[in-house]
């Protein structure tokens, strides 16, 4: 017996005549530019490489990962496919015209 073929966004039960479709959600903590001048080559940062290791110390690590990378995937119907789609495509257009 195969398996389920169910949406993950809606609980319907996709046929086999029927494509179903996988998103994945990516979310990763961006890479911005650094920005060191003179003063920061000469200070001390001891102090502040401690604080952090031991906030680190008091978290959970699943929660330290999840705050710089985490990946979902999701199957999705045809319906609720285009659903996703178009709402990603207008938000992209809106993202896109804000820029211009």
């Amino acid at each position: 017996m195969g398996a389920k073929r169910k949406c993950d966004n809606c609980g319907r039960t996709v046929p086999k005549n029927e494509t179903i479709y996988e998103i994945k959600i990516e979310l990763y903590a961006k890479a911005e530019d650094l920005e060191i001048d003179k003063d920061d080559l000469q200070e001390d940062h001891m102090a502040e490489i401690e604080a952090i290791i031991e906030a680190l110390e008091d978290m959970d690590v699943e929660e330290v990962t999840d705050q710089v990378y985490e990946c979902y995937k999701f199957d999705l119907c045809p319906q609720c496919r285009e659903n996703f789609h178009s709402k990603l495509k207008l938000r992209s257009k809106e993202n896109t015209q804000s820029i211009e």
